[in-house]
């Protein structure tokens, strides 16, 4: 892990600290109010206790979005590296039809589809949360292709290349951001551009009849 992540690390301490001295903190002077005030209740407690809760919901809030809910900027150099393979995809047959991606739709409200293509010597499968298939023309005119692509080079591969596979990864900087949210050195995106010649080059088949 990288030392930069120590910064998070110490935060969340921070807060697990403040919840600690909030909590001991109220009991101290409520039982000093009762016992030796004689008393039930005083505004400058009850103001006290809303300030050190309110204090306590604001950095846990704060960590939680930084920590978990934070998405990441692609186009943010200084925040995250990107990296870009390019790989020729291998055809594939069922009886006399050839394709270079299979296509297989899940069931639900939402389904999400999962591509299958094969490179020398590997298969893979990724889903449409992670990828998009384009087939013929402009490889970046699908969704998706609004991350930063190299549009210069997607289009000399594309030339190079009848089918392709291209893979975008971003990994997060060494910054005090990404420090905070214990985020330096993990993956920010992993993206897979799935380029064939035409959609005859797709093979579809739904999810539930894999084998």
């Amino acid at each position: 892990m990288s030392a930069w992540n120590f910064i998070g690390i110490l935060a969340w301490l921070i807060v697990l600290a403040w919840l600690i001295f909030t909590i001991l903190n109220t009991r101290k002077r409520h039982l000093k109010m009762i016992i030796k005030d004689h008393k039930k209740f005083t505004w400058r407690n009850l103001c006290l206790d809303i300030v050190e809760v309110v204090v306590f919901l604001a950095m846990a809030i704060f960590m939680v979005q930084t920590t978990f809910l934070r998405v990441p900027n692609l186009k943010d150099s200084s925040q995250v590296k990107l990296s870009y393979q390019y790989k020729p995809l291998v055809l594939k047959t069922d009886g006399a039809q050839g394709y270079y991606v299979e296509v297989q739709n899940g069931n639900g409200k939402k389904p999400v589809q999962y591509f299958t293509y094969w490179v020398e010597g590997a298969r893979y499968e990724v889903n449409s949360n992670h990828a998009r298939v384009a087939t013929g023309g402009d490889p970046l005119a699908v969704n998706g292709a609004g991350l930063p692509w190299p549009k210069k080079v997607i289009k000399q591969v594309s030339r190079d290349m009848p089918a392709f596979v291209a893979q975008l990864s971003g990994t997060y900087r060494p910054t005090f951001i990404n420090g905070l949210g214990m985020h330096v050195g993990n993956s920010a995106e992993d993206y897979y551009l799935i380029s064939v010649p035409s959609e005859i080059f797709v093979n579809n088949k739904d999810k539930d009849q894999e084998q």
